[in-house]
């Protein structure tokens, strides 16, 4: 987390706010300054929903943090930044974010096997959310999105939220990650707003790095 927050400070010192979403206390490290603001679930998620550790549920309150702006960008604490950005490499022409597909990365292979013993829960949560998205456009989306920051847009998480309430409370109701969870955050809403004209899509350059390479 630490390094996390400093390459953000050196590649994209743009960036107003630094909000951390979390249930534990800060770090001993860790100074709260009015660019650096550390959030409590209870501050974010509805009371019927806590404790939770779910984080397809968790990805679904951020959008609620406190004094957010339209435009926000996601990470994960385990992402960096390794080169300068600037706020066009994130967002487009009129305000639309950037989807970032992976070039290969899909999930068509977990739509023939759903009941697949080896499928973990986020790859159900991706396919759950292609259907729910092919019931809507008529298109089953495949392309997951690459393991980089998300960009997102407030209002269209907001119209999301209003128009799959129903759906959106189930997940929030599972406590831990469950087959039955939908990926709003990290699938559904990056080709819901390519499809409804929000956002537009494309390919970033960037690496995993695990302990095996």
């Amino acid at each position: 987390l630490k390094y996390a927050i400093r390459s953000i400070e050196m590649y994209a010192p743009w960036v107003r706010r630094i909000y951390i979403l979390t249930n534990c206390a800060p770090p001993s490290w860790f100074r709260g300054t009015s660019r650096h603001v550390w959030v409590d679930h209870a501050e974010v998620i509805d009371k019927q929903y806590r404790p939770t550790f779910n984080s397809h549920a968790i990805e679904t309150f951020l959008h609620k943090i406190p004094g957010l702006a339209r435009n926000l960008i996601y990470m994960n604490d385990d992402g960096r930044r390794f080169k300068e950005c600037s706020p066009t490499v994130l967002f487009a022409y009129g305000g639309r974010s950037i989807s970032w597909f992976d070039p290969y990365g899909t999930i068509s292979f977990y739509r023939q096997y759903p009941d697949a013993d080896d499928m973990a829960e986020w790859q159900h949560a991706a396919v759950n959310a292609a259907k729910m998205l092919e019931g809507r456009f008529g298109i089953f989306p495949v392309r997951l999105h690459q393991h980089v920051p998300h960009v997102l847009r407030r209002d269209v998480y907001e119209e999301m939220e209003n128009e799959y309430a129903p759906d959106m409370h189930r997940v929030r109701q599972n406590k831990f990650r469950d087959a039955t969870d939908i990926s709003f955050t990290s699938f559904f809403y990056h080709h819901y707003a390519n499809l409804t004209g929000s956002a537009v899509e494309a390919t970033s350059k960037s690496y995993i790095v695990r302990s095996s390479n």
